[in-house]
C-alpha cells in the first residue's frame, strides 16, 4: 500500500479523488503520522505543486490549531506530505455520534471561528473550510485545521 521507506503503513485514514491519506508509524522515532500521497503511480503537476504548497503553508503557519506538517517526501514520481497525527476524526465523522449541547455547540463554533481567524490573520486563505477539513481529538475534544491543498497565500 505504500511505498515510502522510513514508514509503515497502518490504516486508510481518507481516500479522495487526488490524494489518500494513510496513518503510518515513521520508523526513525516510532512516532504515528498522517502521510498524504497522491493517488495516482503518475500525479499530475498540479497534484504535486498542491501538496508542495500545502507543506510550505503549513509550516509557515506552525499553531496548535493547524495540524501540523513535518515533512515532505519524495514518492514514486511525486510527493508525500507527512502530518501529525492527532489521533481524531474529522468532524464530520464525529459529530453524527456526539450530539452536542446548545453550550457546547456554541463553543465548537467559537473555536472553530477562532481557528478561522487565525488563518486569515496570517494572510492565508484556506478556500475549502467544511467540517471534513477539522479533525477533532475524541479524548479531548480539541480541535485542527488540516491545512488544504487549497491553501492561498
Amino acid at each position: 500500500m505504500l511505498d515510502l521507506p522510513g514508514y509503515v503503513y497502518r490504516e486508510t485514514v481518507f481516500q479522495g479523488t487526488r490524494p489518500t491519506a494513510l496513518r503510518c508509524v515513521r520508523e526513525r522515532d516510532g512516532r504515528s503520522v498522517v502521510v498524504k500521497i497522491p493517488r495516482a503511480d503518475h500525479p499530475s503537476l498540479d497534484v504535486n505543486a498542491a501538496l508542495k504548497h500545502e507543506f510550505e503553508i503549513a509550516r509557515r503557519l506552525q499553531d496548535e490549531r493547524i495540524l501540523a506538517a513535518l515533512a515532505l517526501e519524495p514518492i514514486r514520481n511525486g510527493y508525500a506530505l507527512v502530518t501529525e497525527d492527532f489521533g481524531g476524526l474529522s468532524l464530520s465523522q464525529w459529530l453524527p455520534d456526539n450530539p452536542l449541547s446548545i453550550e457546547a455547540f456554541l463553543n465548537l463554533a467559537i473555536h472553530l471561528t477562532d481557528i478561522v481567524s487565525f488563518v486569515h490573520g496570517a494572510g492565508v486563505i484556506h478556500k475549502d473550510i467544511k467540517v471534513s477539513n477539522f479533525i477533532v481529538s475524541p479524548d479531548t475534544t480539541r480541535v485542527k485545521l488540516i491545512s488544504s491543498a487549497a491553501l492561498l497565500s
